[in-house]
């Protein structure tokens, strides 16, 4: 197989597990195009990488730029991945494919169709000028499909931050449950709602610890883990007397202590405003937990079968999520727990490999003809 050429943003922990497992199928580059969100430095030895990488944007744009520029005009029979089409050298990238007439796959990890006369039609000329699409999902096919994409073309892979071995087996015994909640300095006779992720608007913690209000529930407590701007506003929103003083903000865990947290909890509600994805859902159904979330989550139409491992309901309604816990809550768990990971099981690691393969061998043997 010819040289696969991926472009992306940046090593972030799952890319470089998915990268490691690729590159033992092709001959793969990948060039990032910053080492980190904050610029601080990759270090290679966080990450065992067998795969040859560049990093575009150590000096300047521009000169990143110039590189890789460089780089596709010596790579002109490579197949070409590139992982978006919203930042500056996937834009410049495709204008490069559109000119010289070089076929690429454009990959996306999510997508919502936005409105506007301008942001539409340029959408609809980057992501038309692929000759083939690698898509997340269903929800991420119909947003490329809106914008020109041709759907026997599309590709659909199990996108996913969990290796196989990575899935439970089977969801955990009241027995296992219990002595890991005392590990926690957890309550036995509780059910535990959890939430993880950055404390910032767009996650709606807010909507979550207002729901408490409708639930008047006892049994009840909520797991907050992570960190962000938005604390001391959801803090004081814990100041109403009618919201139950039900919820613990357990801070930045690593990511062990988030498994054991998943493992021993009841229900895992992300009532984001806005994720393109939400890896943090395959994590949660992979530790065997049903899952809330909102339709503006695009994992939600993957990972979610509705009413029967969680419930997809509307963004920032505080009332109908206190009603969508109360409805998961009163269903069998246990079958419910199961149904999430015979799901998480499709979406793995090594499943976007073989799925990635697939159409990398099509390519492949299309360009030999």
């Amino acid at each position: 197989m010819k040289k696969v050429i991926y472009l992306t943003y940046i090593p972030s922990p799952y890319r470089v597990d998915f990268f490691n497992e690729l590159s033992k199928n092709i001959d793969l580059k990948v060039v990032f195009y910053n080492k980190s969100m904050d610029n601080s430095p990759w270090k290679k030895d966080d990450k065992v990488n067998n795969f040859d990488h560049t990093f575009l944007f150590e000096n300047s744009k521009l000169k990143g730029i110039f590189t890789l520029f460089k780089l596709l005009r010596s790579h002109k029979n490579d197949i070409l991945v590139v992982g978006g089409y919203s930042l500056l050298p996937e834009i410049f990238t495709i204008f490069y494919c559109i000119f010289f007439r070089k076929e690429f796959i454009l990959n996306s990890d999510g997508g919502f169709i936005t409105e506007g006369f301008f942001k539409t039609n340029f959408k609809k000329i980057l992501i038309s000028s692929a000759k083939y699409w690698l898509s997340s999902g269903i929800n991420t096919s119909k947003t490329l499909i809106y914008y020109g994409a041709i759907s026997n073309h599309i590709s659909e892979y199990s996108f996913s931050s969990l290796h196989e071995n990575e899935v439970l087996d089977s969801p955990l015994t009241k027995q296992e449950v219990n002595q890991l909640r005392n590990q926690l300095d957890l309550k036995k006779d509780v059910r535990y709602l959890i939430f993880v992720g950055q404390l910032v608007h767009r996650k709606g913690v807010d909507t979550l610890l207002k729901s408490l209000e409708f639930l008047n529930d006892p049994s009840i407590e909520v797991l907050i883990i992570g960190t962000g701007t938005e604390l001391e506003s959801l803090k004081i929103i814990m100041q109403n007397p009618n919201i139950p003083n039900k919820v613990n903000f357990l801070g930045k865990q690593s990511k062990d202590v988030v498994l054991k947290y998943l493992k021993i909890a009841d229900l895992f509600v992300f009532p984001s405003r806005e994720d393109i994805w939400g890896l943090v859902l395959n994590e949660a159904i992979g530790n065997a937990l049903p899952i809330i979330t909102t339709y503006n989550v695009g994992s939600a139409f993957s990972l979610i079968n509705q009413g029967k491992n969680g419930l997809i309901v509307e963004a920032e309604d505080s009332y109908l999520l206190a009603q969508a816990i109360k409805n998961i809550l009163s269903e069998d768990l246990e079958i419910m727990k199961k149904i999430s990971l015979n799901i998480a099981r499709k979406y793995t690691i090594e499943e976007m490999v073989r799925e990635h393969l697939v159409l990398f061998n099509m390519v492949n043997n299309k360009v030999k003809n």
